[in-house]
């Protein structure tokens, strides 16, 4: 049993010299396509137009919109949502990107553009939502407001109530005042001997 473990250890220890496998004697050439793929050119027109003046964006939106209507590519697909989503650009319009973007990132879409199409809509559809909810919290925010100003209202109302019940309260006290220093004095000449003539 010594022996056999013995000759496994040579065997292994000699299997772990081994030299690696050589090179193959012709190389693997991989071809690459000349040019930027699509989802480079997509990102590249998109960086380009986030950064353009209103007018540019307007041009480049109405040349986007005449080539996917005359042409209705991915490529040109892609483009008008760029466009058309890009958050700030004179051309927002997030409802249309997505509507723009909808076949192209659809699950049964098979174009290199798919996989962009997918995170860009995902990314508007989030924005859009985020939109609503900032309305809904800022239309809430604006009836608390009112809800505090019509609150403010009724306490300003309640104190010049108030003010007017004390002002009210304290003059008939003073005339009860009055009332009872004028009760006090008949009282007075009531007991006091009548005056001589």
């Amino acid at each position: 049993m010594k022996a056999l473990a013995g000759v496994f250890l040579v065997a292994l220890a000699l299997a772990g010299c081994q030299s690696a496998p050589p090179p193959p004697e012709h190389p693997v050439e991989i071809e690459m396509a000349p040019g930027p793929s699509p989802i480079e050119e997509a990102v590249a027109f998109g960086s380009r137009v986030a950064t353009l003046p209103p007018d540019e964006q307007r041009r480049e939106a109405a040349a986007a919109e005449q080539a996917f209507a005359t042409h209705p590519s991915a490529a040109a697909r892609m483009r008008l949502a760029l466009l058309l989503g890009t958050p700030g650009s004179a051309v927002q319009d997030d409802a249309r990107a997505i509507s723009v973007l909808t076949p192209l990132a659809a699950q049964d879409a098979r174009d290199a553009l798919t996989p962009l199409a997918r995170i860009l809509s995902a990314q508007i559809a989030g924005r859009q939502r985020e939109s609503r909810r900032a309305a809904t919290l800022k239309a809430e925010l604006d009836a608390a407001r009112a809800q505090a100003e019509a609150a403010r209202g009724h306490a300003e109302s309640a104190r010049a109530q108030a003010e007017a019940a004390r002002a009210q309260s304290d003059e008939l006290r003073n005339q009860l005042e009055a009332l009872k220093a004028l009760e006090r004095r008949m009282i007075e000449r009531g007991s006091a001997p009548p005056a001589k003539r």
